[in-house]
């Protein structure tokens, strides 16, 4: 197992025995004793939905000539997503390129490049949220810590942000110049890494593509826009099932600090830190420990359950195993 692997285990693990020390288990079981889970149904049907927007606006972040199929984009995608929750390391975007070439019998790489120009986009959709939420909450000197949180958080996510947009930017549009520098840079590294590094980003160039007509970048710009606006929704039944009338902006600061938590290294599903975020959250409104953490527990099964399973049906219709997706992810037959 790699270091990252149990790094992550760590992490979760460390952020469960905080929750676990702090809450009062009577209150816990209180709250999923009188919650109404009709409530969650709507959930359900949203990430699905925000599943199938995900795999439409997926065809338009790729070239013409390599565009896929809706429906091998709808089961690449919800067998990465599915191998996100159940494997370790966060191997479910590769695994996710590797589905798209296996089945499309097109280059991984560049399946691979437009991934990672749509989480770059998710990114920005997230930063946009987060403006939002600052600008929208009334955070009152008890909450300041709150806010400087959320403030850090988003200086540090758009400086990362702006540093990979240049960078692909630079790939896509000079790329002999940026592959020299890009070669200087890891001169340093066996060369057996170097040279994987320098393929995978060769790889790139081509699935590098960025909207070449209004169109398209505004169908680009709607879609996205639709998918993170209802996903705002998984919070929003959630805290109703749970009888908490909360303020328009709880789901957005919910989201937020989720957000926030699923970029922390932790084990699969983002266990513990998906958990520890959301109690953090609702604290803001004065929600007690035991009712936020089953709120938590709800909201994150509503997250990942429906995904997992329609990541699982596609992998029997794909005629695939999770053993195979180890293999893929571990180099037994490389994503890229």
């Amino acid at each position: 197992m790699s270091s990252k692997f149990w790094i992550g285990f760590l992490v979760s693990g460390a952020a469960v025995a905080l929750l676990l020390y702090q809450i009062d288990f009577a209150s816990v079981g209180t709250a999923f004793r009188s919650a109404q889970y009709l409530w969650v149904l709507p959930g359900v049907a949203i990430i699905l939905l925000a599943l199938v927007l995900r795999s439409w606006r997926w065809g338009y972040l790729m070239t013409r000539s390599r565009r896929a199929t809706f429906e091998s984009r709808l089961s690449a995608t919800s067998i990465g997503f599915m191998a996100n929750g159940l494997l370790p390391a966060r191997m479910g975007e590769f695994i996710r390129a590797w589905s798209l070439g296996r089945r499309e019998g097109t280059s991984k790489s560049a399946a691979f490049a437009s991934i990672v120009v749509e989480r770059l986009m998710d990114g920005g959709w997230i930063l946009i949220f987060l403006l939002v939420a600052l600008l929208s909450i009334p955070f009152s000197e008890e909450s300041e810590g709150m806010a400087r949180f959320l403030r850090v958080a988003g200086i540090l996510s758009l400086a990362f942000y702006v540093t990979i947009v240049a960078f692909l930017v630079l790939l896509r549009y000079r790329p002999d110049k940026t592959l020299r520098v890009v070669e200087v840079i890891l001169r340093p590294l066996p060369k057996r890494w170097s040279q994987g590094a320098l393929g995978t980003a060769r790889g790139f160039i081509g699935g590098i593509f960025f909207a070449d007509s209004v169109a398209d970048g505004a169908k680009i710009m709607g879609l996205s826009f639709l998918m993170w606006a209802i996903t705002l929704g998984v919070n929003y039944f959630s805290l109703r099932a749970f009888g908490l009338d909360l303020p328009w902006h709880a789901p957005l600061l919910l989201l937020m600090v989720q957000s926030v938590a699923v970029i922390l290294p932790s084990s699969p599903s983002f266990v513990g830190t998906y958990h520890a975020a959301t109690v953090y959250g609702a604290s803001f409104y004065g929600v007690p420990q035991g009712v936020a953490l089953s709120l938590s527990v709800v909201a994150h099964a509503v997250a990942f359950f429906p995904i997992i399973l329609a990541g699982l049906v596609y992998l029997w219709r794909e005629n695939l195993s999770l053993r195979t997706l180890v293999s893929a992810s571990e180099g037994g037959e490389s994503p890229l």
